[in-house]
């Protein structure tokens, strides 16, 4: 058996560092990948996801997530309406770009994260407008930049 790829975050945009980690394949999008959750533990089998996710459809920081004793796939128990948008630059893209779309979202307290130098997410808490920064993306979209979605 193959061992898998692991995507981990380097700086979760909850530090400071989390008592617990999840891994969670991404196998339907990156073939032979599990990301790497943090998470802040909160007792009684229930933890909060202090991170991004990057490729895990369906959760999103400040997620409340059920654990399994076992180590088995963990189970949303209480969404936090927090949103994940994800951007991933063409291979064609010109370099800085990433740089560039950060003091966008920093304007509107947007936090995120890398997955090298070609990925990115970012964390869209319910009071937030994340409309500067969706019209900058597609913007970039419409030049052929990058692709972008919602991790929902």
């Amino acid at each position: 058996m193959t061992e898998p790829t692991y995507v981990v975050h380097s700086e979760p945009a909850g530090w400071p560092a989390p008592l617990r980690k999840a891994y969670v394949s991404v196998e339907h999008k990156l073939p032979g990948h599990v990301e790497e959750l943090w998470l802040s533990d909160l007792g009684e089998g229930l933890a909060r996801i202090v991170c991004v996710p990057f490729w895990t459809d369906g959760l999103a920081r400040h997620d409340v997530v059920a654990l399994d004793p076992a180590g088995g796939p963990i189970r949303v128990h209480e969404r936090s309406g927090h949103r994940v948008l994800r951007v991933l630059f063409t291979p064609t893209a010109p370099t800085g770009l990433t740089e560039a779309l950060v003091p966008v979202a920093e304007f509107d307290g947007i936090p995120h994260e890398h997955w090298g130098d070609r990925f990115i997410v970012f964390d869209i808490a319910p009071s937030t407008d994340p409309q500067g920064l969706v019209y900058s993306l597609d913007k970039l979209k419409a030049e052929g930049h990058l692709f972008w979605e919602w991790g929902d």
